[in-house]
């Protein structure tokens, strides 16, 4: 049984040259970061009160753009270049594809988190 694989990924450089790690890691087509924050201490910890030029930030950091907003009482929606943003109270979620690198992003979104949220815990 003879099992084929066709993939655009381009070959790996010869070993003397290859790239670091981080030039060619692949995170995968379609990739979700569910984060859910809590607080031993403030009760009125919110991610929402994390400024847009924040996110916009960190966004950059995953390689991807906010091309529109909305937002209710409860929750900031955010359409991104190559997906979803999500922020309410105590919950970030960051569903994205393409060529974005969430991992990448996440040391800031915990950050943000503690500065503007009031997190202590993930």
């Amino acid at each position: 049984m003879t099992t084929r694989v066709d993939s655009c990924v381009s070959p790996t450089k010869p070993t003397q040259e290859q790239a670091p790690v981080e030039e060619y890691f692949f995170e995968g087509a379609e990739k979700l970061l569910e984060l859910w924050f809590g607080c031993k201490t403030a009760k009125s910890a919110s991610l929402r009160r994390i400024p847009r030029f924040e996110l916009d930030a960190m966004l950059d950091i995953a390689r991807c753009k906010v091309l529109h907003s909305a937002h209710t009482d409860y929750i900031d929606s955010y359409v991104l270049s190559e997906s979803s943003l999500f922020v309410s109270e105590r919950r970030l979620i960051l569903k994205t594809c393409g060529s974005t690198r969430l991992l990448a992003a996440l040391p800031t979104i915990i950050q943000l988190a503690k500065d503007y949220g009031g997190f202590d815990q993930v």
